[in-house]
């Protein structure tokens, strides 16, 4: 079917209704319009919460690779005492670090791809949430592990 407006004819398909033309342009002034300050305080706000989402992935990939460490350090070094030193407490310290951090990331993730105006890379997404999810899947399958036996 075809619609003649004017001098103009195009397939009803493809033809926007004067109405729907003078919205999108309404639209696109309003956009336009908006205060260069506005625009300005909006691109600080989304390059500080990109900042701190990258923060905490970094923070808590560290903080589980020290934890691994202090675990393979704990069972090689020979303890002569049986009492819980700080070599112990390593670990342990550094996965609720690793935890909480992971959560902030997990939060920060759809909260970085809805603020920016171009989304963060793939990988760098899923690294985050991999990154993000490994201590609290950790933390289930230990306290599984405890409830089982």
């Amino acid at each position: 079917m075809w619609r003649c407006h004017r001098a103009f004819v195009w397939p009803v398909t493809m033809a926007k209704s004067p109405k729907e033309r003078r919205r999108q342009r309404r639209q696109e002034r309003e956009r336009a319009a908006l205060a260069p300050a506005e625009q300005a305080a909006n691109r600080r706000t989304a390059e500080a919460i990109t900042v701190a989402w990258m923060l905490a992935v970094r923070a808590t990939l560290v903080a589980e690779l020290l934890a691994i460490g202090g675990v393979i350090l704990v069972a090689v070094v020979p303890r002569e005492e049986e009492s819980p030193g700080l070599l112990n407490m390593i670990p342990g310290s550094l996965g609720f670090s690793a935890l909480v951090t992971g959560g902030v990331c997990l939060i920060l993730t759809p909260v970085v791809r809805r603020v920016r105006g171009v989304p963060p890379p793939r990988a760098i997404e899923f690294t985050a949430i991999v990154a993000g999810a490994i201590p609290w899947l950790l933390l289930f399958i230990s306290l599984f592990a405890k409830l089982a036996q």
